[in-house]
C-alpha cells in the first residue's frame, strides 16, 4: 500500500511538472509579442552587459585566481539570464575555490526549476554533494535532506533519505546551536512514517503490517534517544516531547542518565557559546579557547565540529588550517575523514606549500596509492609556481616520499629508478622556471648526494656533487660540516681529512668550531703525524682568525671613537651658538640701558625736563597695545542690558558665518533691530552673536530653532541673560528619576527615531535625548524618558 501511495505521488509530481512546462510555454508565447516592442530599448543594455562579461572573462584568463572577478562574472551572467553560461562560470569557480553555503544555495535554487527529469534531478544531487564537501553548513544539509524527501520514491527512496539524514547527523549533528534542526527533520520524517504505518495497521490484521509498525516505533525511539544524548540548544523540549510520545510507557533509566550528562555538558559549553555570540568575526581566539576546552575533554568529534565551524569565518587563515590538519593527522587515521580536510585546506590556501606537503604525507599515511600522491604533488607545483623557494620545498617533500617507497636498495627496482629520475626532473624543472640559481641552498642535490653515498654506495658520485655545491658555498661552515658528516657516516677517513683541510682554509664564519672538530677527528681516527699536521694547520688558522677579529675590533672601535668625537663636536658647536646668542641679547640690553642713561643726563643739563619715557620690554609694549586696542574695540558697541528680554544669544557658529546669513535665518521669525556678531582684533568672527528683535514675542520663535543647522553646523540659541545679576543656579538632580533610562554603547550613526522604535515596545516614550557633541554628531549614549514608571 505504501508503494502504491509513493507511485501515485510520483505520477502527480510528473503531471504537475508537465503542466507547469506547458503553462510556461504558453506564457512564453503570449509574452513574445510584448517583448518585440521592448527589444530595441533593451538592446543597448544587453550590449553593455555583454561588454562587461567579455571584460571579466578576459581578466580571468590572465588572473584565474581572482575571487571577486568570478563573483562579478556570475552575477553579470545571471542578470542577462543566460543560465548555461552562468552554470559554466560557477563550475569553473568551484574547481578553483570552495564556495560558501550562500553561493551553493543560490546555484541550486537557480537549477531546481529545471529539474523535472531524472538526469536533471541527478545533477541537483551532484550539486548538493559538492556543496556539503566545501563547508559543514547546517543550512545546506537541511536543504539537501528536504530535497531528498521531496523526490523520494519507493523503498529505495526511504533508504536513500535515511542515508542522507545519517550523513547530515554525522557532519553537523553536534553543532550545539543549530544542529537541532537536522535532528528534528530526521525525527519528524520517521514519525510521519510511523503515523502512516499506524493508519495502515488500524484497517488491517496482517502480521507483516504490525511487524512494520513495531519496527518503525523502535526507529523513532532510537532517534529520540540519540538526540537527547547530544548537548543541543532546545534539548529539554525534545525530552518532554519524547515523554509525551511514549505515553504510559516508562522511559529507560540509561536514557535518563544520558540526557542528564548531555544537559550538564550543555551548561559547560554555554559560556563558550556566549563568548562566540558576543564577539565579532573572525572570533579566532574565542574558537581556540572553545577548542582547547573540548581537547581537554578528549572528545574528537566535538573538536572537529568546532574546527569546522571556525573555518567558515577563518577559511583563509593558513596557520589555523595547519593546526586543524595536524590535529586530524595525529588523532585520526581514517582516510574518509582526514583527506577531505586536507583537500579543503589546499583549496582555501593554495599558496601555502606546507599545506601541500602535509596533504601528500596524509595521502601516504592513509595508503591512497602513488598516483594520488603524484596528483597532489603536481597540483601543488602549479599552485606555488610563483615562488621558487616553495617549489624547492615541495620537490624535497616529494623526493622524501619517493625515497620511502624504495624497500631494497641493493636491487634494481621501479621505485628506485623513479627516485633517481625525479632528482633530474627537479633540477630541470627549477632551471626551466626560475633559472640556474633557484635552489640557493642546494637542498635537492645535497639530498641526492646523501642517497648516492648512504643508499647506493656511490661515494665518488656523492663527492662530485658536494664539490659542485661547495664551489658556491666555500665560506659557509654549515655546508662544510654537513659534507664532513656524510663522509664520516660512510667511513671515508681520507676524504674527510682532505675536506677538513679545505674547510679551515676557506671558511670564514666559524673557523674555531671547524678546528675543534678537525683536531677531535685526528685524535679519534688519525695517526700521530696526522695529529701534528692538524695542530699546525689549526694553530695557523686560529692565529689568522684572531688577527682578523683584532682588525675588525680595531676598525669598529675607531668608528665608535670617530662617532663619539663627531657627537662631541656637534654638542660643542651647539653650546657655542647658545653662548653667542646670550651674548648678543646681553649686548642689546646694555646698549638700550646706556641710551636711556644718556637721555637722563641730557634732561638734567637742559632747562625744563621733558616727560620721561619709562623703559619697557618689547613684550610689555605689545601687551599694552593689545589692551588698548581691546578697550577701543569694546567702546565701539556697548551692549544695552535693558534690551536682553528681546535678545537671543547664538553660539557654535562657523567662523565664516556673517551678519547677512544670520539675518536671513532669523528675519522670518520677527523684525530684527540689530545683529551684533562678536569679532576679534583681526575682524574675524569669534563664533557667536547677539540677535536683538523689535518685539519680545519673537524670542520664543527663535528659541524653537535651537540646534538647527546653519551651513552644516548646529547653532545653539538661548536667551540673553546677564550672569552677573542672574548667576546660574543649575544643579544636577540628586533624586532618582524613575521614568528615565540611560543607554550607552550606541552606534555613532544611530538616530533618535531608531532608538524610539527599539524602546517603545516597553511603554509610551515621552522623549529621546540623544547626546551630541558641538558638531551635532552622536556621542554614543542617550536618555529615554517614558511617560510613566
Amino acid at each position: 500500500m505504501a508503494d502504491d501511495e509513493m507511485d501515485f505521488s510520483t505520477n502527480e509530481q510528473q503531471k504537475e511538472c508537465s503542466s507547469n512546462t506547458n503553462v510556461a510555454e504558453s506564457d512564453q508565447e503570449e509574452k513574445m509579442d510584448e517583448n518585440l516592442d521592448d527589444s530595441d530599448d533593451s538592446s543597448d543594455s544587453e550590449e553593455a552587459e555583454s561588454a562587461e562579461v567579455t571584460a571579466l572573462r578576459q581578466f580571468l584568463e590572465s588572473s584565474p585566481f581572482h575571487y571577486e572577478s568570478h563573483l562579478k562574472l556570475i552575477q553579470a551572467l545571471r542578470d542577462i539570464g543566460d543560465l548555461d553560461k552562468t552554470r559554466q562560470a560557477r563550475e569553473t569557480m568551484s574547481k578553483m575555490f570552495p564556495l560558501t553555503a550562500e553561493l551553493w544555495l543560490e546555484w541550486i535554487q537557480d537549477e531546481m526549476p529545471l529539474a523535472c527529469i531524472t538526469e536533471q534531478k541527478a545533477y541537483i544531487r551532484d550539486l548538493f554533494e559538492k556543496a556539503v564537501k566545501d563547508y559543514q553548513s547546517v543550512k545546506l544539509w537541511t536543504e539537501y535532506c528536504q530535497y531528498v524527501l521531496d523526490n523520494m520514491e519507493g523503498e529505495d527512496g526511504l533508504k536513500d533519505a535515511r542515508d542522507v539524514f545519517e550523513r547530515a547527523i554525522t557532519s553537523v549533528g553536534l553543532h550545539l546551536t543549530e544542529g537541532v534542526s537536522v535532528w528534528d527533520g530526521y525525527r519528524e520524517f520517521e514519525m510521519t512514517l510511523y503515523d502512516s504505518y499506524q493508519t495502515m495497521a488500524e484497517g488491517s490484521d496482517s502480521p507483516q503490517v504490525q511487524q512494520k509498525l513495531e519496527q518503525q516505533k523502535d526507529v523513532v525511539k532510537t532517534i529520540f534517544r540519540r538526540e537527547i544524548s547530544v548537548p543541543l540548544i532546545g534539548m529539554q523540549a525534545v525530552f518532554r516531547e519524547y515523554e509525551e510520545w511514549l505515553g504510559d510507557e516508562k522511559m529507560l533509566e540509561y536514557v535518563t542518565r544520558g540526557f542528564a550528562r548531555a544537559e550538564t555538558k550543555l551548561e559547560d559549553c554555554l559560556p563558550y557559546e556566549e563568548a562566540l555570540t558576543s564577539a565579532s568575526s573572525p572570533r579566532l581566539e574565542e574558537y581556540r579557547s572553545y577548542i582547547a576546552y573540548e581537547m581537554k575533554e578528549n572528545d574528537l568529534a566535538r573538536v572537529q565540529c568546532l574546527y569546522e565551524r571556525a573555518m567558515v569565518e577563518n577559511c583563509l587563515n593558513s596557520e589555523f588550517w595547519m593546526e586543524y590538519t595536524n590535529y586530524m593527522d595525529t588523532k585520526l587515521n581514517i582516510a574518509d575523514v582526514v583527506l577531505p580536510v586536507h583537500e579543503r585546506a589546499v583549496r582555501n590556501c593554495t599558496w601555502v606549500v606546507a599545506l601541500w606537503c602535509n596533504y601528500m604525507k596524509a595521502m601516504e599515511r592513509t595508503a591512497r596509492g602513488h598516483e594520488k600522491v603524484q596528483e597532489i604533488f603536481e597540483r601543488g607545483l602549479s599552485a606555488v609556481l610563483s615562488n621558487p623557494n616553495d617549489s624547492v620545498s615541495l620537490w624535497c617533500c616529494f623526493l622524501e616520499y619517493l625515497r620511502r617507497r624504495v624497500e631494497d636498495w641493493k636491487q634494481e627496482s621501479k621505485e628506485r629508478e623513479e627516485l633517481m629520475k625525479a632528482f633530474g626532473d627537479a633540477t630541470e624543472y627549477l632551471d626551466t622556471n626560475y633559472g640556474k640559481n633557484a635552489d640557493t641552498q642546494a637542498l635537492i642535490i645535497r639530498y641526492k648526494a646523501y642517497i648516492e653515498a648512504t643508499k647506493l654506495d656511490n661515494v665518488t658520485g656523492a663527492k662530485k656533487i658536494w664539490d659542485s655545491v661547495m664551489s658556491s658555498h666555500t665560506r659557509e661552515a654549515e655546508f662544510w660540516l654537513e659534507y664532513i658528516r656524510l663522509l664520516r657516516q660512510v667511513n671515508d677517513s681520507n676524504g674527510c681529512r682532505k675536506v677538513f683541510i679545505r674547510a679551515i682554509q676557506t671558511s670564514n664564519d666559524n673557523p674555531e668550531l671547524l678546528c675543534e672538530l678537525y683536531l677531535k677527528f685526528e685524535k679519534e681516527e688519525g695517526s700521530l703525524s696526522d695529529l701534528d699536521t692538524a695542530v699546525t694547520k689549526c694553530s695557523a688558522r686560529l692565529k689568522r682568525a684572531l688577527e682578523q677579529k683584532t682588525r675588525e675590533y680595531e676598525k669598529a672601535e675607531s668608528a665608535r671613537l670617530a662617532e663619539e668625537e663627531a657627537n662631541a663636536k656637534k654638542e660643542q658647536h651647539k653650546a657655542q651658538k647658545r653662548a653667542q646668542k646670550k651674548a648678543e641679547i646681553k649686548s642689546k640690553m646694555e646698549k638700550t640701558k646706556r641710551k636711556h642713561e644718556k637721555d637722563d643726563e641730557r634732561d638734567k643739563e637742559g632747562g625744563e625736563p621733558e616727560p620721561k619715557r619709562p623703559f619697557v620690554s618689547t613684550e610689555e609694549q605689545s601687551t599694552k597695545s593689545k589692551e588698548q586696542d581691546v578697550k577701543e574695540t569694546s567702546t565701539e558697541k556697548i551692549h544695552d542690558r535693558s534690551k536682553d528680554p528681546q535678545t537671543v544669544f547664538v553660539s557654535n557658529l562657523l567662523f565664516t558665518v556673517d551678519e547677512e546669513q544670520l539675518k536671513s535665518t532669523f528675519s522670518p521669525l520677527g523684525e530684527i533691530e540689530e545683529i551684533r556678531l562678536v569679532k576679534n582684533l583681526q575682524g574675524t568672527s569669534r563664533g557667536y552673536a547677539y540677535v536683538q528683535f523689535k518685539n519680545e514675542s519673537s524670542v520664543s520663535a527663535a528659541l524653537a530653532i535651537d540646534r538647527q543647522e546653519l551651513r552644516g553646523r548646529p547653532m545653539y540659541v538661548s536667551r540673553c541673560v546677564d550672569k552677573t545679576r542672574n548667576p546660574t543656579t543649575f544643579k544636577f538632580p540628586t533624586t532618582l528619576d524613575k521614568c528615565t533610562v540611560f543607554v550607552t554603547n550606541l552606534p555613532f550613526e544611530i538616530k533618535s527615531a531608531d532608538i524610539e522604535d527599539v524602546f517603545k515596545v516597553h511603554g509610551k516614550v515621552k522623549e529621546v535625548r540623544l547626546v551630541t557633541n558641538r558638531s551635532g554628531k552622536s556621542k554614543g549614549y542617550a536618555y529615554i524618558e517614558y511617560e510613566d514608571e
